[in-house]
């Protein structure tokens, strides 16, 4: 598949701020594009990649002093499965630290590092870290008066599994509120944290919510005319699982459309519900559609020479399962490649595609 780049103007770093996303995952020991990250000029982030955790243990990737975390993701380094089978891991959380000075990342039994895009602390949008929520309930991270959520993450508190096995619990969502003004996660069974990252409502991007799809199929959420989308996340509307147990679906992508002029979702065999973040077009960023990857590796979208990457999806291709039940696969990747010049997807074993949102640097 080729890329296809579009040109648009260079940005200042207090829109980069704004237009910055979330979401989610990087593949297990997935080939890459390897370096150091580098501070940046003018209108890209300070890339830092975190520590690879120990087993079960959070990654953190702490920004420069004098900067903030406005966005982040997380490549999973080891993910433990049966052999051809059950899911035994999960990845917990990919969110800012609680201090907003860092990107964190955990999972439920393997190995993770964190990846943090970092802005001036005058420019950064402000944190809000929402409550726990209850079981299977949504947490909401309310952003002040007079601001609106231009990011977000989660963190899991809870996470329900078969002793020593099977996973029996997923994120269900992740994403802008319906009215724009925080941003919410919720689990299928455990509890979740969200944490909002709220930008000035006047230089916030605009919000569409996508309509609720069929059973299986993608929700777009479409841009207005002259708009294209800066972020987006996912909502489940419904999950289909074995009773009490057994995990049957999926979130297959969160990431903007093709076409750069939405955000889409979908899922494995229930319903899921896009939302998108617009900007007008000479203020939003290059999109770059990454090539499909061969199964269980991973898919680089890489940036034209002089951009950096400042937000990405994925778009799972394939996706192994047991014939109409149990999920054997999972997307283990979503962040910045450990250069900056791209974005990089990953899953466990099926095919995935990585889509990349680039920047100026200068």
């Amino acid at each position: 598949m080729r890329m296809r780049f579009t040109a648009r103007r260079r940005l200042g770093t207090a829109v980069t701020a704004l237009v910055l996303a979330v979401l989610p995952a990087a593949p297990q020991a997935a080939a890459e594009p390897s370096g150091a990250g580098a501070s940046e000029r003018a209108a890209a982030p300070t890339l830092v990649v975190g520590p690879v955790s120990a087993d079960g243990e959070a990654s953190v990737a702490s920004c420069p002093d004098g900067t903030r975390a406005v966005n982040g993701g997380y490549a999973s380094a080891s993910f433990q499965h049966a052999n051809g089978g059950s899911i035994y891991d999960a990845v917990l959380a990919s969110a800012p630290t609680k201090d907003g000075k860092g990107w964190f990342a955990s999972q439920l039994k393997g190995k993770v590092q964190a990846r943090a895009l970092c802005a001036p602390e005058g420019q950064a949008p402000t944190l809000v870290v929402g409550p726990v929520s209850a079981d299977g309930e949504a947490s909401v991270a309310s952003c002040p008066e007079g601001t609106r959520a231009v990011n977000g993450g989660y963190a899991s508190a809870s996470f329900q599994h078969a002793n020593g096995g099977t996973i029996y619990d997923f994120l269900t969502a992740s994403a802008p509120t319906k009215d724009g003004k925080g941003w919410f996660a919720t689990q299928l069974k455990g509890k979740a944290q969200a944490r909002a990252l709220c930008a000035p409502a006047e230089r916030a991007p605009s919000l569409v919510v996508g309509p609720v799809s069929a059973d299986g199929e993608a929700s777009v959420a479409s841009c207005p005319d002259g708009t294209r989308a800066v972020n987006g996340g996912c909502a489940s509307a419904s999950f289909q699982h074995a009773n009490g147990g057994t995990i049957y679906d999926a979130v297959l992508a969160s990431a903007p459309t093709k076409d750069g002029k939405g955000w889409f979702a979908s899922q494995l065999k229930g319903k899921v519900q896009a939302r998108a973040l617009c900007a007008p077009e000479d203020r939003a960023p290059t999109l770059v559609v990454g090539p499909v990857s061969a199964d269980g590796e991973a898919s680089v979208a890489s940036c034209p020479d002089g951009t950096r990457a400042v937000n990405g999806g994925y778009a799972s291709a394939s996706f192994q399962h047991a014939n109409g039940g149990e999920i054997y696969d999972y997307v283990t990747a979503g962040a910045p490649t450990q250069d900056g010049k791209g974005w990089f997807a990953g899953q466990l074993k099926g095919k995935v595609q990585a889509r990349a949102l680039c920047l100026a640097t200068g």
